[in-house]
């Protein structure tokens, strides 16, 4: 017959350590939220930026440049979310830009 174990305070402490790191870990992860735009945000609010209901190759290559250079830079300027939400609800990125820039100056 084997004898109870009992954990050694080293043993607790190392469980304590390891469940608070846990903790810590998970509050970090649901506590910062990005605040700007992702790829995919940005690259959905540059298509509807530049949508045209054209459907030429020529102009298809054209546009994907002017897709590609509005999604690089909601990348690299601080865009928010604010701004892709008024896209994605009204549909008209060109119209919510405005009101962006607007509001950016406005800032403090």
């Amino acid at each position: 017959m084997r004898a109870a174990r009992t954990l050694s305070s080293r043993r607790v402490a190392a469980c304590v350590s390891r469940a608070c790191a846990v903790v810590i870990s998970a509050a970090a992860l649901l506590g910062c939220e990005r605040k700007a735009p992702g790829p995919a945000e940005c690259s959905a609010y540059a298509r509807a930026f530049v949508r045209d209901p054209r459907d030429n190759a020529i102009i298809a290559v054209e546009l994907q440049s002017k897709i590609d250079a509005i999604t690089q830079l909601c990348l690299t300027t601080p865009y928010d979310r604010e701004l892709i939400a008024c896209t994605q609800s009204t549909g008209r990125a060109r119209a919510c830009f405005d009101v962006y820039k607007r509001r950016i100056r406005q800032a403090p």
